[in-house]
């Protein structure tokens, strides 16, 4: 096996180990901020993918949408949310057991989506898109024609994730205003005051 050949399984291998034991402390930390700041591991592992894969545009998106806004974004609805951060407060989810029955039964579905998919032999290409006069194929540019013509919707169907997710962000964000409280007059405080006005008077 080439050298090169060596340092890419390497690096794969390194990059998955830290994005599933990142992604696992996201799953398990007690505490809502631990599991927040371990998503930054998940992203940049995610962006090594992108290197590995020669897609640098994909990884410079990773870095600067996910960990530079989108992760910043999560951190700032955590702190802002009321009791996030109080160590008092449990941090634990009543709906662990049919979470975990959710995620198996898609892990399922995946595995046996991926046995029914027939693959290409071989990486697609871009022959089959139709280019405008004087449009040549780059990085950038053939990225944005995949988008924009062949998956436009699912490209879409993110942005509106990724406005939910925003949405989320400030409902959680948002606190309730407490309700004023109306000072309720104490009846035998005012009996005393009337009986020291009176004994003032009488003497």
């Amino acid at each position: 096996m080439p050298i090169s050949e060596i340092l890419h399984l390497t690096m794969f291998s390194l990059l998955a180990l830290v994005t599933l034991v990142a992604a696992l402390k996201v799953a398990s930390a007690r505490s809502i901020m631990h599991a927040a700041f371990w998503l930054f591991p998940v992203f940049a592992g995610i962006a090594g993918f992108y290197l590995l894969l020669d897609a640098q545009f994909l990884a410079a998106i990773q870095v600067l949408i996910y960990i530079g806004a989108i992760l910043v974004l999560i951190i700032f609805a955590v702190t802002l949310t009321r009791n996030a951060v109080d160590p008092g407060e449990t941090q634990n989810n009543r709906f662990v057991l049919p979470l975990v029955l959710a995620a198996l039964a898609l892990l399922i579905s995946l595995i046996h989506a991926v046995k029914l998919t027939p693959w290409a032999p071989s990486i697609a290409t871009l022959d089959g898109i139709k280019l405008l006069p004087g449009v040549a194929i780059t990085d950038i540019s053939a990225l944005g024609i995949v988008l924009l013509q062949q998956y436009l919707v699912p490209f879409e169907i993110t942005s509106i994730l990724l406005l939910a997710a925003m949405i989320g962000a400030i409902v959680l964000a948002r606190r309730e205003r407490p309700e004023p409280e109306t000072p309720v007059a104490d009846a035998s405080a005012g009996d005393h005051h009337l009986e020291a006005r009176e004994t003032v008077k009488a003497r």
